[in-house]
């Protein structure tokens, strides 16, 4: 069990058994098993063959400590926790089923999100849609970032968090409390691209002319510039809440 850098909250992670702890309290998580994940897969010819139950990924969420409750309330902001077990699907690394955000109340901008990489090494791969296309994409993008990175999905982009090694990995968030879509890729089998064995993106054949994959390391994304810092996630905003404005929603 170790302590996972989320101070001054106390979260700890038991990786034998994936349990997480707010202080003595343990967390329930959602967990995605390749059941709930098998629309995205690569490797049809593993999928076949894979154990159903398997667990592919936990979500542990509204993470705060009493003190700063308020805080999170008055702003209708939550902190969560993401754990990505090292394992391959088949010849794809494992990965979440991705989602687009849905618009703020009354209002045509979807919402936007921060991550942190607590521990391990991660891709994020957002998309932008044309329009209200379902197939249809007018950017694609692959960010590479590693522990202490900090990255913002802007508004409009949906995202697929690809663990790429054989370590685990353990990302922190934070954004809206508002509701997902993951429709656009439960039916178009994916993200516009998969990561697999030898660091090769593949395109997804499912989403016609889609755009050249542009790739950025997390210090390069210029979205990640207003909140770079070497504070972590959950000590930045609570020190400095208005730094995070921009994940508000404002009628």
């Amino acid at each position: 069990m170790f302590k996972l850098d989320c101070e001054p909250m106390e979260v700890t992670f038991d990786e034998s058994t994936n349990y997480l702890f707010l202080g003595d309290k343990r967390i329930n998580p959602k967990v995605r098993t390749i059941d709930k994940m098998a629309e995205v897969v690569y490797d049809r010819q593993y999928l076949a063959r894979a154990p159903r139950r398997l667990a592919l990924y936990y979500i542990y969420r509204k993470l705060r400590r009493r003190q700063e409750a308020k805080l999170f309330e008055d702003r209708k902001l939550t902190f969560e926790v993401l754990v990505i077990p090292p394992a391959h699907l088949g010849l794809e690394y494992a990965k979440t089923l991705g989602h687009y955000h849905k618009n703020f109340p009354n209002s045509a901008n979807s919402f936007p999100e921060v991550y942190e990489v607590m521990i391990g090494e991660c891709i994020f791969l957002i998309q932008k849609r044309a329009g209200e296309s379902p197939v249809e994409l007018e950017d694609v993008v692959a960010i590479k970032a590693e522990k202490g990175d900090k990255v913002v999905m802007p508004v409009g982009y949906g995202h697929v968090i690809i663990n790429p090694t054989m370590k685990l990995l353990v990302t922190s968030n934070l954004r809206f409390e508002g509701e997902f879509d993951d429709k656009p890729f439960i039916e178009n089998g994916g993200g516009a691209y998969y990561y697999v064995e030898g660091g090769e993106w593949r395109k997804n054949v499912s989403i016609k002319n889609a755009p050249a994959l542009k790739q950025y390391t997390a210090k390069e994304w210029p979205a990640s510039q207003k909140i770079a810092g070497e504070k972590n996630l959950y000590a930045d905003f609570t020190e400095n809440p208005g730094k995070y404005d921009f994940l508000q929603y404002k009628a």
